[in-house]
């Protein structure tokens, strides 16, 4: 399934965003950032796992923070 989701942030070792899915803890997910969003030399596709979801209350979007796969960069292969 997709689903939109903001990037609260981003970095080598992870990602944390909000989404209205509310994925399990241990759960493998994959990150898909807009190519217009992306900079030069980055990578647009994340893989990773679930490693901790944030209920906010109802209604409002979950807060997910995502431990990025070993060997995943930030930077696409040359």
């Amino acid at each position: 399934t997709s689903s939109l989701a903001w990037i609260k942030d981003i970095s080598e070792s992870g990602i944390c965003l909000y989404t209205k899915h509310h994925p399990a803890v241990g759960e493998p997910i994959q990150v898909k950032l807009p190519p217009q969003k992306v900079g030069a030399g980055l990578r647009e596709v994340y893989d990773g796992t679930v490693i901790r979801v944030q209920e906010s209350g109802a209604g409002a979007a979950f807060g997910v923070a995502i431990s990025l796969s070993v060997g995943t960069t930030m930077m696409k292969s040359a």
